[in-house]
């Protein structure tokens, strides 16, 4: 997962190998199951989400 972030941000901007650390570790995975919801109507995302 983090590769695929990585390579989605570098598709704007050059990273360094430091800068990639950073953003791998500032990132959690989170799967979901078939039909469960990532927020509900009305809930404030407290989150930055790479979906």
């Amino acid at each position: 997962m983090p590769n695929k972030l990585i390579s989605n941000i570098e598709e704007l901007v050059t990273l360094t190998g430091k800068e990639k650390e950073l953003v791998k570790g500032s990132f959690e995975p989170r799967h979901l199951k078939k039909k469960e919801y990532l927020l509900y109507k009305g809930d404030i995302s407290n989150h930055m989400r790479f979906i």
